[in-house]
């Protein structure tokens, strides 16, 4: 009787142990949450003691607050990217605007019909550049919405190039520009949306023309299973260019030319390849940048 109470009086104190050092634990790992709560930290949650049941319920707090963490992490990020990006928009359609109060009122003081029209014609121009501006900004921000898509149809996708190469006729000519252009004749299919397109090959060309010299190449190709369109223009300071940011929102490599770009042309390119199943890659190499638009062939005759 005397060994039985004996053994139970030991197994009492052991339990006793064990719930003072859960307990204590417990407590450590209390602690260890309210200073992670309150300090900016990469500490994580560690324990004495390594029981089974400890181990775990600290593998799974620091899975949790590793979540949190990279949460917190990619909301201050968004919200640098939103004051930034709100930065840019407040910028970028102030200059105009202050450009058309000051054109408006000399149009309101001129009494020379011929200085009225000129005046007129600036307003005009200034207004098209805030309507494309805002157009720009709102196509960025669809891209943005995971939940947007395009209708996707069968599509001749040379003639969309000739199309599109058509409209920088007068462009070219005014600019003094004579691009030397390689370009496949035949009907080439792909599933696409030929809004997009257009809208992607007109990016890229434009880019071309506002940030690179006179030398610009345009190179239209395909073979068995994709089709290619390759714009590359020479540029003066390559060494200024960041590629890994290319394709970031208002990135302008040429800040002497910003004034002429929002910087959402190649993001807006990309947004709409990649809506598309198609892919924009830019490379950077012996002077010259090129932009490389390619989607699956549909069907090739």
């Amino acid at each position: 009787m005397e060994i039985f109470v004996c053994i139970l009086l030991i197994l009492c104190i052991i339990v006793m142990i064990k719930y003072f050092l859960y307990r204590r634990q417990i407590q450590d790992i209390c602690r260890q949450l309210q200073f992670l709560q309150t300090h900016d930290t990469n500490q994580l949650i560690h324990t004495s003691l390594h029981a089974p049941e400890i181990l775990t319920l600290a593998e799974q707090l620091n899975h949790v607050y590793e979540q949190q963490r990279m949460f917190r992490i990619d909301l201050q990020k968004k919200d640098r990217h939103l004051k930034e990006m709100l930065a840019h928009i407040s910028h970028d359609i102030r200059t105009p605007f202050t450009a058309l109060k000051g054109f408006f009122q000399l149009l309101l003081l001129e009494e020379m019909q011929e200085k009225k029209d000129t005046y007129a014609a600036i307003i005009e121009t200034k207004l098209d550049e805030v309507t494309k501006l805002l157009d720009e900004l709102f196509m960025y921000t669809k891209l943005q919405n995971e939940e947007y898509t395009l209708v996707l149809e069968r599509e001749n996708f040379t003639q969309l190039v000739l199309d599109v190469l058509f409209t920088f006729y007068e462009g070219f000519k005014q600019q003094d520009i004579h691009p030397q252009m390689k370009m496949k004749e035949d009907a080439c299919f792909v599933l696409c949306n030929a809004m997009a397109v257009k809208r992607i090959l007109t990016n890229m060309i434009r880019n071309a023309m506002l940030h690179g010299t006179e030398q610009i190449v345009i190179d239209y190709h395909s073979n068995d299973t994709k089709v290619c369109f390759l714009c590359k223009n020479k540029v003066q300071d390559p060494d200024k260019i960041d590629m890994e940011r290319i394709f970031e929102r208002f990135y302008q490599a040429d800040q002497a030319r910003s004034r002429q770009s929002s910087g959402l042309g190649l993001p807006i390119a990309k947004g709409f390849a990649q809506k598309m199943g198609g892919t924009l890659t830019a490379k950077l190499e012996d002077g010259w940048f090129a932009v490389r638009f390619e989607m699956d062939i549909l069907l090739y005759d």
